[in-house]
């Protein structure tokens, strides 16, 4: 199950954030869980110059019919995105790919992560538990990846 550390935020953009004070603001835990998978499905092969293949490589599905073997082939490079490196574990993550709309897709991740807990200096190996949901559908026609709003993360 995968730990967790502390990370700058990022916008869904990719934009650096800034905090009240001026400085970098940097993610919770839950929030470093979302930014991984976003960097994963949000890249093609190549993208991430330290490690090429750091990618769901959805922009090949661009043109691709929105039908039952597009969905799960785009389920399979989502998964393996998550897990190629270790960064999460394979019983840790459930990826599900729907129909949106006539040409999208709704790719649901659910992933279980847990997280050191820095508050409790009596059990050094305590961990909180984390189950989030990352949800966004991407357009078949264009290839883009939008975030779908409205499930709490």
């Amino acid at each position: 199950m995968p730990e967790v550390g502390r990370d700058l935020e990022f916008s869904d953009e990719g934009d650096l954030l800034i905090d009240g004070t001026g400085d970098l603001k940097y993610a919770d835990a839950p929030r470093t869980v979302v930014q991984d998978v976003q960097f994963r499905t949000q890249n093609n092969y190549g993208d991430f110059e330290p490690d090429p293949l750091l990618a769901a490589d959805l922009g090949r599905y661009r043109g691709y019919p929105n039908n039952r073997q597009t969905g799960d082939s785009i389920k399979e490079a989502v998964y393996y995105s998550l897990i190629r490196d270790g960064r999460f574990q394979r019983g840790d993550v459930f990826v599900d790919v729907v129909p949106y709309s006539k040409r999208a897709v709704a790719i649901f991740v659910f992933i279980m992560a847990y997280v050191e807990d820095l508050r409790n200096r009596v059990n050094r190996n305590a961990y909180d538990q984390y189950n989030l949901v990352v949800q966004f559908a991407f357009d078949l026609d264009i290839g883009l990846i939008t975030r779908i709003t409205g499930v709490k993360e």
